[in-house]
């Protein structure tokens, strides 16, 4: 290996460490105990990384998997490279309210969980990015294998109940919110109270969620976007698989000219025509 080759390996590394969140591991004994059964908790299913500020964990943490493994769960990673800053993810868990995780879950840095009376509900192997804020105060689900990419805020809730005066009515200030699994959310969207997507849904950035898009659409593979949005796109449906991800990019980069990939071409079948191109 050639002295340049060398020094930037070494400094690659060196960088990556520097700039990848530590486990921190007096917050992850506090967190574990704290919130789970002492049979869960002894095998630390949570990793905490970085900063956070415990605001209350007065709640309960329920993980529903049969089998429980160190660091299935962990908050706080820079996994997605978006997020830089030395502030602190903030933890809210009131008394009465609960965070359920089905199994393995990822969450980015400086994320917000503020969970008030009510149910965080977290699919297995759901990823939320950096920056992300959740208020919780009646029930979130957030689908299996679905990620809610950097910058999105989900809120059950308008927090103030406003009054209509010529109708003398106050409506409802919260609502549920359930987010179908393999869903891809675009990064900086807004999913408010009520809001409600089939599975496999792609939520284009910057789009502000309202309603129940699974009852108003009543099908998956769509695309949403607008604000407040709409569907702009039948049959579509992000590819999760890195493996597959990986086939369609050495495809272009071995075509530079063609835009489409054709899952029935030659250079498909070449690669693997034994696996189906989307799962």
């Amino acid at each position: 290996m050639k002295p340049r080759q060398l020094i930037n390996k070494v400094f690659s590394k060196l960088e990556h460490y520097i700039s990848k969140k530590k486990l921190h591991i007096w917050n992850t004994f506090y967190f574990n105990f704290r919130t789970l059964p002492f049979k869960q908790a002894r095998k630390f299913p949570v990793y905490i990384y970085g900063k956070v500020k415990f605001l209350t964990l007065g709640g309960k943490v329920i993980i529903n998997s049969k089998e429980i493994k160190p660091g299935m769960i962990k908050l706080g990673r820079n996994t997605d490279v978006f997020g830089g800053s030395n502030g602190a993810a903030i933890i809210l868990l009131s008394q009465k309210s609960q965070i359920i995780f089905d199994g393995f879950c990822s969450i980015g840095i400086d994320y917000a969980l503020r969970v008030t009376g009510g149910k965080l509900h977290f699919g297995n192997y759901s990823r939320l990015g950096s920056y992300v804020l959740v208020s919780c105060s009646t029930y979130v689900r957030i689908g299996a294998n679905t990620d809610v990419t950097f910058g999105c805020q989900i809120l059950d809730s308008n927090f103030h109940y406003i009054h209509y005066i010529e109708k003398g009515l106050t409506k409802r200030h919260s609502e549920q919110i359930i987010i179908g699994d393999s869903n891809w959310i675009g990064n900086h969207s807004s999913i408010m109270k009520g809001s409600k997507t089939a599975a496999n849904t792609i939520v284009s950035l910057n789009s502000l969620l309202n309603k129940d898009y699974s009852k108003l659409y009543n099908q998956e593979n769509i695309l949403l976007a607008g604000s407040p949005a709409q569907k702009v796109m039948d049959n579509c449906k992000r590819i999760f698989s890195y493996k597959k991800e990986a086939e369609v990019n050495i495809f272009f980069k071995k075509n530079p000219k063609i835009h489409t990939y054709d899952v029935k071409s030659e250079y498909r079948d070449k690669i693997n025509d034994m696996i189906s191109f989307f799962e």
